[in-house]
This record gives structure tokens, C-alpha cells and sequence, in this order.
């Protein structure tokens, strides 16, 4: 049956500083800091230093000491948009395995009960 596949995550708010490089073909660019502000194992909120096209892909890295989370996947911008002099980037995850997505949902609950803010359930379409 044709049509989009979708899928189920909990995401939670966060303020966390990564990095992300833009990715053209196999080169990638320096890395520049952006600001995470929403999490889930299936992609993130980014506040970006500049206006990203849909669809640029792109390398993210987010570290956390507690609870503990080492991130690194491709991505891609699947929607953007700009507010009040801010640029941000609704990215999706483009390779990460089933650890990875274990790893970002444990992050998840983690920071919900620390911070007292329930994770939200979201419903992401997949192409």
C-alpha cells in the first residue's frame, strides 16, 4: 500500500548547545553551534545561526553529561522558518540504529523527570 510510514516518538523541550556541519555530497563544512530545543529519537528543533533550506542535509552532535547522551547522526532540514530575527530547523534523523534511538528515548525520560515536564508524544511521517 502506497503512502507515507509513520512513526511514533515522546520528544521533550531542552536548551542544549550541539554543533552541526552542512553536508553537500560527501564534504562537509565546519562545524557551526546551534542551539537544540526539542528532542526525540526520530529528529530535533534546532535554533540555527542562519536561514537552512528544507531538505539540506546535515551532520549533528549533541553531548550530555547528565543524563548521559552522545549523539551523532546525519539529518535532514525537514521543515524551517524564521521568527522575530531567529532561525530555526526541524530536522530529521537520517541513520541512527536502534542503540541510538534506545539512547535518545532513555535521554528523553530522563530529562522529563528531571526537569518535571512530561514527554510529549509525537507522530512523525517518514518518507
Amino acid at each position: 500500500m502506497a503512502g507515507k510510514q509513520r512513526r511514533h516518538f515522546f520528544r521533550v523541550e531542552i536548551e542544549l548547545q550541539g554543533c552541526c556541519r552542512l553536508v553537500n555530497g560527501f564534504l562537509a563544512g565546519p562545524s557551526v553551534g546551534v542551539r537544540f530545543l526539542d528532542l526525540s529519537a526520530g529528529g530535533a528543533l534546532l535554533e540555527v545561526p542562519e536561514p537552512l533550506p528544507v531538505g539540506q542535509a546535515l551532520r549533528v552532535e549533541l553531548e550530555v553529561d547528565e543524563p548521559p547522551l552522545s549523539l551523532r547522526s546525519r539529518a535532514a532540514v525537514v521543515r524551517a522558518w524564521e521568527r522575530e530575527g531567529r532561525s530555526y530547523a526541524g530536522v530529521a534523523f537520517r541513520d541512527l540504529d536502534k542503540r541510538g534511538k534506545a539512547a535518545i528515548t532513555r535521554f528523553v525520560f530522563a530529562e522529563a523527570r528531571r526537569t518535571g515536564v512530561g514527554a510529549a508524544y509525537v507522530e512523525v511521517g517518514a518518507a
